[in-house]
């Protein structure tokens, strides 16, 4: 099987938790080229007329679909299932959809909200309805899980919230 790994655009001096990216697709690369796979890489770049000459070029049975930001956000993430899908190339992971609203935390916390499942208290700027003087982890609604936490993400209070930088969410 010809498989073609895509994965995001990370700069010589990413962070770590970019530059993993490259790792992961490195360790991918092995894995399928151990199991006997005809395997290739790219960076993913947001443009149809290069998506479609990679696709042209490598003719991939499949893509395997390590992209997590595009523009170095993961908020244009879902632009890549979105793509590989309008260019009927079967891909791993999950399709556009599926990908923006877990990408979008509080879309995802309603979502859940109204099937009933149980989620941490949690709030939104610029509001912040229901904050007391607990202990709240203040992240971004977009990007994942650790981008932007670090020891001052942890506070206290309402005023706390709304001081911390780049405020968008919170949680217990």
């Amino acid at each position: 099987m010809r498989i073609l790994i895509v994965h995001s655009d990370v700069r010589p001096d990413a962070p770590p938790d970019e530059q993993d990216t490259l790792l992961q697709a490195a360790a991918v690369e092995a894995a399928l080229k151990r199991r006997g796979h005809d395997v290739s890489c790219a960076v993913f770049l947001p443009d149809a007329g290069k998506i479609e000459a990679l696709f042209a070029r490598e003719d991939p049975d499949l893509v395997f679909n390590l992209v997590e930001s595009v523009w170095g956000k993961g908020l244009y993430a879902p632009l890549a299932p979105a793509m590989f899908a309008n260019f009927g190339v079967p891909f791993t992971g999950v399709h556009t959809a599926a990908m923006a609203a877990c990408g979008d935390k509080i879309f995802a916390k309603r979502v859940l909200g109204g099937a009933k499942l149980p989620t941490p208290a949690w709030s939104e700027a610029p509001h912040w309805r229901d904050i007391g003087t607990g202990r709240w982890i203040v992240k971004s609604v977009s990007e994942d899980a650790s981008l932007g936490l670090d020891d001052g993400a942890v506070v206290a209070g309402r005023e706390t919230v709304h001081r911390r930088p780049r405020v968008q969410r919170c949680g217990h």
